[in-house]
């Protein structure tokens, strides 16, 4: 049944829905919705979201359950690990962490972030070194468009190989192998 009722939230979270059915209220598991809330890195206000859903129904959350769960949640996602995950996937970082974790997890945060912008950089270096490529391609002979085309491809190309470079040093300080997150090239 505590499986059951973990695959509700679970739906409810992923379709971003902000209320709690009156199923759900029912049955709610307090703990494992603040757990899940936790890991997520939810802010505490998302609480009181859950209130109001369930208060449509007549059916009061358990708040003290609710927060042990969080607090549970929220020592799994106030690692340095995760801090790098979060940043690396380009997702904002909502103040949820505390003391010392928070150092920790920022630390790793900021690297994962700093990774994720130069590989967008690169992603889109390589996109406009194709564009550039292809154009080349298209002009005939050697005139002043072919020559500026050639120029820009080769400073593109530095770029590229700058981010790359920039790229492997980031990676090296991560808490994950490269592989173990996403292919980038």
């Amino acid at each position: 049944m505590k499986i059951y009722n973990l695959f509700l939230f679970i739906l409810a979270t992923i379709f971003g829905c902000a209320s709690l059915t009156e199923e759900q209220c029912k049955k709610g598991d307090w703990h494992a919705l603040g757990l899940l809330d936790g890991k997520k890195g939810r802010r505490s206000v998302q609480v009181d979201q859950h209130i109001r859903a369930c208060q449509k129904y007549q059916i009061s959350l358990d708040e003290k359950i609710y927060n042990d769960g969080r607090l549970k949640g929220l020592s799994q996602y106030c690692t340095k690990e995760n801090g790098y995950k979060v940043g690396f996937s380009g997702k904002r970082y909502t103040n949820v962490c505390r003391g010392t974790s928070e150092k920790v997890f920022l630390k790793m945060y900021h690297l994962g972030k700093k990774t994720h912008l130069v590989n967008q950089e690169l992603k889109e270096n390589q996109r406009d070194l194709k564009v550039k490529r292809q154009d080349l391609g298209k002009i005939s002979g050697n005139n002043s468009d072919s020559a500026e085309l050639k120029s820009d491809i080769k400073q593109l190309e530095q770029e590229e190989e700058l981010l790359k470079n920039k790229l492997i040093f980031l990676r090296g300080q991560a808490p994950y192998r490269p592989e173990d997150i996403v292919d980038l090239f």
